[in-house]
């Protein structure tokens, strides 16, 4: 096995993840828990992890193809526009 050659990058992101706030750690570990259900040879979930930064967006596909990450994607638009709408005023809802 060939030695890893970002150690020093590992490190500096260790620092930056030790130096958050509890609160944030443990969502940061809550999203590691969620991905790494979608790696090894028994995984049975997938995902798609979207970061928005400035004006990019950036899409990695986690244990998904093509195809799954955009119907991953439409059930996520459909769920979040579903929680959005449920106090949303009787108006809005016909918008």
């Amino acid at each position: 096995m060939r030695e890893h050659k970002s150690a020093e990058s590992d490190e500096k992101m260790l620092n930056q993840l030790a130096a958050l706030p509890e609160k944030d750690q443990e969502h940061f570990k809550m999203l590691v828990r969620l991905i790494s259900r979608c790696y090894g040879k028994d995984a049975a979930a997938s995902g798609v992890l979207i970061v928005r930064d400035s004006e990019r967006i950036a899409l990695l596909s986690v244990n998904a193809n093509d195809i799954d990450m955009a119907e991953i994607i439409m059930c996520a638009a459909e769920a979040t526009g579903s929680v959005l709408m449920e106090d949303a005023p009787p108006k809005e809802m016909f918008n």
